[in-house]
């Protein structure tokens, strides 16, 4: 690309933009080829970009977030030349700088978890389980549905009462840069044993049981099969298109690009109520959902998680197992289980493994004791158990 092809920009500007194109290509054929995984990738820029800022701006834990980007114009050059993506991943190193964080893994969202009225985060990079000082938001209520997305738990619905079951539409956000919960607007249907998943930065709830109230007074249905969607841009929830199934206790999670729901429990099973091996993919951009190849085994309560190449299903009330998808064959593979991942309570993908999270401990008093955090390689099929710091416990 020559000069004259730009006439807009200065000679330096077109060496910035041929050298960002080039590089967002390299990255993406890196990317797809397995050589660099994704996550590391933006990990290791995120941390680097940090340093960057530390050295450029030396007072830098002291001074505003305002202050930073004043000077040299720092997001307008990123617009400009990287994108809005860009822009947004410099934000968050920039509000991290002004909060004074230290750069290092824990700077990096960890996953939360909610267990005796508390808070936890767990970092399976490096390696550490610790007590959040918030407390965890409606732990009173049964099965709400709680998902992540980088820096922000979103938890909505939930179950309470004995004789009439009843639910709650309502829905909350926790933010790790404020370590405070917030009230976002309740959903418009009222769910239990209901999922719920990001993508392409929107909240996805899928399905559950109905509020009993609702159903005696509106004729509602038992059991969800519809889909709401909250766009934060917007501050509102949209109707989706319906589940091909209705069901209650599934899972759900992102991958490459489209929402995955799998397993649960169905009225709509030939020969009555029952377990589900069935999974379903929904396409935002043409607003349908469509068949996938289903499991291997029938599954509820079960967790789901996806990394940049397969997609993990792991337990359920009658499969303490482990499976599989490749997007590239097609087919769905039983994993074999280490025995110490049969009390399984978080599993999430990271540079390229799935590590798991499992403890030691009577489900009903519903507490962290004696934690354990193994790791599985896809490509060996070799579990490996990892040191797990404990802070707080």
């Amino acid at each position: 690309m020559s000069s004259t092809s730009l006439p807009c920009l200065s000679a330096t500007a077109v060496d910035l933009f041929e050298m960002q194109i080039t590089l967002t290509t390299l990255c993406k054929c890196l990317h797809a080829c397995g050589q660099i995984p994704r996550q590391a990738f933006l990990q290791e820029l995120h941390k680097e970009r940090f340093e960057a800022m530390r050295r450029t701006y030396p007072g830098a834990m002291t001074a505003t977030f305002q202050k930073a980007v004043q000077s040299e114009h720092i997001l307008t050059q990123c617009v400009e030349y990287g994108g809005q993506m860009l822009a947004l991943e410099l934000f968050h190193t920039c509000k991290a700088l002004s909060l004074g964080l230290k750069s290092n893994p824990q700077l990096l969202p960890g996953i939360f978890l909610g267990f005796s009225q508390k808070m936890w985060e767990w970092h399976p990079v490096p390696g550490t389980l610790r007590l959040n000082a918030a407390p965890a938001r409606d732990l009173t209520l049964c099965q709400p549905a709680q998902t992540q997305s980088r820096d922000t738990l979103f938890r909505c619905g939930g179950g309470f009462g004995g004789t009439l079951r009843r639910m709650t539409s309502a829905a909350f956000t926790f933010h790790k840069t404020t370590g405070k919960w917030e009230s976002m607007p309740s959903m418009q249907k009222k769910r239990e044993g209901h999922s719920a998943a990001v993508l392409g930065g929107k909240l996805y709830v899928c399905g559950g049981l109905n509020d009993e109230f609702a159903q005696d007074c509106s004729g509602e249905e038992s059991v969800h099969g519809s889909v709401e969607c909250y766009d934060p841009g917007t501050g509102s929830w949209t109707q989706m298109s319906r589940m091909l199934s209705r069901r209650f206790h599934h899972a759900s999670c992102a991958f490459q690009g489209r929402l995955i729901v799998s397993g649960g429990i169905s009225p709509d099973k030939a020969g009555g109520e029952g377990l589900l091996n069935s999974v379903e993919s929904f396409q935002p951009s043409e607003r349908r959902w469509t068949h996938m190849p289903s499991m291997l085994q029938e599954r509820a309560r079960h967790l789901m998680t996806s990394s940049s190449e397969f997609l993990f299903a792991y337990g359920g009330a009658q499969a303490p197992t482990m499976e599989c998808f490749d997007p590239m064959k097609c087919l769905w593979v039983r994993l074999q289980c280490h025995e110490a991942s049969l009390s399984c309570i978080a599993l999430t993908a990271c540079f390229g493994s799935l590590y798991i999270l499992s403890r030691e401990t009577a489900l009903e008093t519903e507490a962290i004791v004696a934690p354990v955090m193994l790791r599985f390689d896809p490509a060996s099929g070799m579990w490996k158990h990892m040191h797990l710091t404990c802070i707080g416990i």
